[in-house]
């Protein structure tokens, strides 16, 4: 089903906000953060490794107990802790925050939607049948300009393609703005 709303005052516009993006690019500085974290510290570790591999080849007692071998083996392990770190708590960490941010704007959104069903005039429906959608063919010689309504939306041609039509309500006197959804 198509719905058409027409805003007549500014605060059900005001119902509606963009998204707002700004929230996920702080989720992914902070996500890089702690990757630039946990990458010094498994930094440190290797050093750490790597200088008592140092110390223990250095002397007469340590001669052999800490080959290349061992050393090799302690790196995967670092580097193991490293990837096992991103993968197991950072990212899906990230995907969560994210996922919750994007929920909690889509029910702020259901929830203004669904208080235009309670205002007076606010969604027509409009169309033939609700289940099937059969668009209107586009003009094959259309003006500069042209308005065309397809059955959900509205399109402009401006000179070489159609384009979604951003301006004053066609089918409305009072200069309201369109916007269409479609559900």
């Amino acid at each position: 089903m198509s719905l058409r709303i027409s805003f007549r005052n500014m605060i059900q516009r005001d119902q509606f906000q963009d998204y707002d993006a700004t929230g996920e690019k702080n989720l992914w500085q902070g996500f890089w953060g702690k990757v630039g974290g946990a990458f010094q510290g498994a930094q440190g570790a290797y050093s750490e490794v790597a200088g008592q591999a140092r110390q223990a080849g250095a002397s007469f007692a340590g001669a052999g107990t800490r080959g290349q071998g061992g050393v090799r083996g302690e790196r995967r392990g670092i580097l193991g802790e490293f990837v096992g770190k991103v993968q197991g708590d950072l990212v899906p960490g990230l995907q969560s925050k994210i996922q919750t941010k994007r929920d909690a704007y889509t029910r702020d959104v259901a929830g203004a939607l669904a208080g235009l069903e309670n205002t007076e005039g606010a969604l027509e429906s409009f169309g033939g049948s609700e289940d099937v959608f059969v668009p209107e063919p586009f003009p094959t010689e259309p003006s500069t300009n042209q308005l065309h309504y397809d059955g959900q939306s509205w399109f402009q041609w401006n000179g070489t393609s159609w384009i979604p039509y951003k301006g004053d309500d066609p089918e409305d006197s009072g200069g309201h703005e369109y916007l269409a959804w479609e559900t």
